[in-house]
């Protein structure tokens, strides 16, 4: 039915060895990619065998199908605890949501063996940690890719054991996970807003995330950098979700909306009709994070930043997952929640102690020695770790150097911190020559003067056309459409910001 995997065996391993030590509560950490499914499976499935009982809860009533369609497809015989559901208690696995059981906890407290959590970082409300206390005498195994609270503290209180299926380098090393390549501004002005528990307040920094130029820079850098991608979008609220997903349809993208608000018929619609390719792009306000697997997506937009690392893992996390023919996958990071949190492959070490922190320790040392990211001011390429820029050869003024240098109108540029996993981008003289003769074709398609493509060239390039002609072309690439298409839009919004001056 399904083989395992090395990394997937040694967790096992780990998890029977935790319960024959004596250990009750054991949270295991399993990243996006790692088989989280397989593992869950093989667990329960094994514990079946040996006439043992399970619960497992999930933490939202809405995506109890969604597990219960996996749970058939790893063929785990279950029944269904909700409302409306007629129950078949003669199943040895039963799936249910944490307030489901929460009101009929009495009932089902001496029922079960096993108690699985799924997504477990959600278990820290009262309703959850009333349902864990009721279930303390028996085995109680939590599952979470980000296995904190959204503040980054660890959850002691509640496991007394943490295992770590695989870190993110070693899926990305090993093409279980897709890579990352980051694009991100310059930090945005958030002083005025508060933090709550442990995260931007949602109504302060709505409106900081809803001026005209950042919805409309979303889409320009989604032509320029996005490649037409599939898409998540993660916005700060309903009002902003709205905007930009209005700013895509206008620019000719097929984009939809999704809120906690959206109806489950009209969302589960929307997914389906995603997965299919009917739509290009959806933007949300943290309803994907968590339960949707369109493993084809490979473009995240981050709209809102956060402070929780976990949320940053989350969001990335939907982009992540291989699909046949995906070589990696493009984050834009219009709220610079990179250089908050640094690398997603980073992060190698959980936190159990909830009085602890888990952090990146490279992020976290770049911060204490100020290694703050160099801007291009040619190229608008972001990088660290020398002083010429990497991908056009500029030397900034020494003054530059270690310093935020200031965006050109706010562009993003790829972040390319000095690691294995961040190759610069390399122009080739075909590559060049490509470009020339697909600019000079367009230009003369539209009747636009000379020197309109050697123009674009050199803002793409950063240099005027050398030794590069153009040649006659059979068909317009994609990849410069688009990339034409951003600049078309950003001249427009210049044109307009000049305009409302």
């Amino acid at each position: 039915m399904y083989e395992l995997r090395e990394y997937q065996k040694a967790a096992i391993h780990e998890t029977r060895k935790a319960i024959s030590e004596g250990k009750r509560s054991i949270m295991i950490q399993s990243p996006t990619g790692s088989g989280k499914g397989v593992i869950l499976s093989h667990i329960i499935n094994s514990a079946n065998d040996k006439g043992k009982t399970v619960l497992f809860l999930v933490h939202r009533s809405e995506i109890l199908y969604q597990v219960s369609a996996y749970m058939d497809k790893y063929g785990i015989t279950h029944g269904i605890i909700k409302a409306g559901e007629e129950a078949n208690y003669t199943h040895p696995v039963q799936l249910a949501s944490f307030q489901t059981i929460h009101r009929r906890m009495k009932f089902f407290e001496e029922k079960f063996d096993i108690l699985v959590i799924d997504e477990a970082h959600h278990a820290t409300a009262n309703t959850y940690l009333e349902v864990i206390e009721a279930f303390r005498k028996h085995i109680i195994l939590g599952f979470s890719a980000t296995p904190t609270r959204k503040n980054g503290m660890g959850l002691g209180n509640l496991f007394d054991k943490l295992i770590q299926v695989a870190t993110i380098q070693y899926l990305v090393d090993n093409n279980f996970l897709a890579p990352v390549r980051y694009y991100a501004p310059v930090q945005l002005d958030l002083s005025g807003v508060k933090l709550q528990a442990g995260d931007y307040n949602e109504k302060q920094l709505a409106p900081v995330m809803l001026k005209e130029g950042l919805i409309n820079g979303i889409v320009e850098y989604w032509f320029k950098y996005g490649e037409g991608r599939k898409t998540v979008v993660f916005a700060t609220g309903v009002a902003h979700s709205v905007a930009i997903k209005e700013k895509f349809e206008a620019a000719g993208i097929v984009a939809e909306h999704l809120d906690g608000n959206t109806p489950h018929e009209l969302r589960t619609d929307i997914i389906s009709h995603f997965k299919k390719g009917d739509i290009q792009v959806i933007v949300n306000c943290q309803i994907l994070t968590e339960g949707v697997d369109v493993p084809d997506i490979d473009c995240v937009i981050l709209a809102r930043p956060t402070k929780s690392l976990p949320m940053y893992m989350q969001m990335l996390g939907r982009g992540m997952r291989v699909f046949d023919g995906k070589t990696d996958m493009i984050l834009l990071d219009h709220a610079g929640c990179v250089y908050e949190h640094g690398f997603v492959h980073e992060i190698t070490e959980w936190e159990l102690d909830e009085t602890k922190q888990t952090e990146n320790p490279k992020e976290k040392k770049r911060k204490e020695k100020n290694s703050k990211p160099i801007t291009c001011p040619e190229c608008s390429h972001v990088y660290t770790g020398q002083l010429k820029c990497p991908q056009c050869g500029n030397i900034p003024e020494m003054k530059q150097f270690g310093k935020d240098v200031e965006y050109i109108d706010g562009q993003l540029g790829e972040v390319c911190f000095k690691s294995k996993k961040a190759a610069p981008e390399k122009f080739t003289k075909e590559m060049k020559q490509e470009w020339i003769s697909q600019l000079t074709h367009y230009a003369r398609q539209k009747g636009y003067k000379d020197g309109w493509a050697s123009n674009q060239y050199r803002a793409r390039f950063g240099v005027w056309p050398k030794d590069v002609h153009a040649r006659m072309v059979l068909r317009q690439d994609p990849d410069v459409l688009n990339w034409i298409r951003s600049r078309q839009i950003a001249y427009a919004h210049a044109k307009q910001k000049a305009a409302n001056a």
